[in-house]
């Protein structure tokens, strides 16, 4: 999968509303912001969301409405190849690693067993 050009907090902030919202128009997606900058800052988020290919546009009467144009899975697996990359070496074991040593208190037996069998089903798939 390609990678996703990278974003703003601002972006990723918008970008989740319209996940969260599936659509919505500039007005809806400022009235939805925590600490919402002025309509038109957020408009020009919107036409960069846009332009680099997270957001669709269209028309709807006579205002414009916007939704994600990738689906959800692909964005956070590029963001999370993102953070791999700048954080662990292009690593991945090093980021699950620190997930679950940085998280232990909080991980349940459910969850670590959880995480064997996908581990488990994962290499079933890679044979």
């Amino acid at each position: 999968m390609p990678k996703l050009e990278k974003l703003s907090r601002r972006e990723k902030e918008i970008l989740e509303l319209l996940f969260r919202l599936g659509e919505a128009s500039a007005k809806d997606v400022q009235a939805h912001m925590a600490n919402a900058p002025g309509n038109s800052s957020v408009r020009t988020h919107l036409k960069n969301l846009v332009l680099k290919g997270y957001v669709n546009l269209k028309e709807s009467g006579l205002k414009y409405v916007y939704s994600p144009a990738q689906d959800i899975n692909e964005v956070s697996n590029s963001a999370l190849s993102d953070v791999i990359d700048t954080f662990f070496q292009g690593e991945p074991v090093l980021a699950v690693n620190q997930l679950i040593s940085g998280n232990l208190d909080e991980i349940s037996d459910e969850d670590l067993r959880e995480l064997e069998k996908m581990i488990r089903e994962h290499r079933t798939r890679k044979k």
